[in-house]
């Protein structure tokens, strides 16, 4: 998984977390959260799909450049590879359980791919109460034939995972408008982020090219994204350090140039800032 940085954010109480993995190259976890946060996490990606329940309370996920506003029976759906991260409501209680699983782990799953295919435009789904405690009780038995290990568990899990993605297939043709936060300034901000993020470009320089002041600017970064407008840039050049890191054999010299960093100490640094590792180790462990 390219998580950036894992973990809960100090704020988190009265917080309970099980993740149970699927063994070998395939894996599968599935987890439930419970507490009260202050903060968001940082951003992240991976290779697997990933989908958010929120049985209790409200919540926000950045995926991609937008916003998305979930209440509860809602589900986040975030696809592989996709920047995202969690937004909590600031203190209030909220439950969500989560599933996260490749999709290589349904071969031969005519239907299940299938599914997984229409939904690869998709990041909300609005499920109807039944719809949602079935949802939730399919990921408690998919955690605990993970936990448990009995005989043919692992069938039962991809049999449950099939049953899982039929529902929501179901539950998206009735789903309507999706509750995002619109911000047109924002998103096109974002948008050219993504076009430059590799280029000697700052704070201000962005503000002036957006009509703002840099403050304005941070603000808004810290409302709409979960943090200021440095850290999601470091945040952005690291994510594609990390990919091209694991998936060309390019010098780390030059990664960290084409990342759009000055020199090879700041990459360096900001690198094990983020992920608790060099990129040489990085690398090593990702192949």
């Amino acid at each position: 998984m390219g998580c950036i940085s894992g973990g809960w954010p100090v704020e988190v109480k009265e917080y309970k977390h099980q993740k149970l993995l699927f063994e070998g190259d395939i894996h599968v976890a599935a987890y439930t959260t419970l507490g009260r946060l202050t903060n968001a996490y940082q951003p992240y990606y991976h290779s697997e799909m990933e989908f958010h329940l929120v049985c209790q309370g409200s919540c926000r996920y950045f995926i991609g450049n937008v916003n998305y506003q979930l209440q509860s029976n809602s589900l986040a759906i975030i696809h592989k590879n996709e920047v995202h991260s969690y937004i909590g409501t600031s203190g209030l209680r909220s439950k969500k359980m989560s599933l996260i699983f490749s999709p290589k782990l349904l071969a031969n799953r005519l239907a299940a791919l299938e599914i997984v295919n229409n939904l690869n435009s998709t990041h909300y789904i609005k499920l109807s109460a039944k719809q949602a405690g079935m949802v939730e009780l399919i990921i408690q038995e998919i955690a605990e034939e993970c936990r448990l290990k009995e005989p043919y568990w692992q069938s039962i899990v991809k049999d449950s995972i099939e049953k899982f993605l039929i529902i929501l297939s179901r539950a998206q043709l009735n789903t309507d408008e999706m509750p995002m936060e619109e911000n047109p300034l924002i998103q096109d901000i974002l948008g050219y982020l993504d076009e430059t993020f590799a280029e000697k470009i700052s704070q201000s320089d962005v503000a002036d090219r957006f009509g703002l002041s840099s403050s304005s600017l941070s603000r808004m970064f810290k409302r709409y994204v979960g943090m200021g407008f440095q850290r999601y840039l470091m945040h952005r050049r690291i994510i594609e350090a990390k990919q091209m890191l694991e998936n060309t054999d390019l010098k780390i010299l030059s990664v960290a140039t084409a990342a759009g960093f000055d020199d090879l100490s700041t990459f360096n640094r900001d690198f094990k800032l983020l992920t608790g590792i060099s990129p040489s180790i990085y690398r090593k462990i990702s192949l």
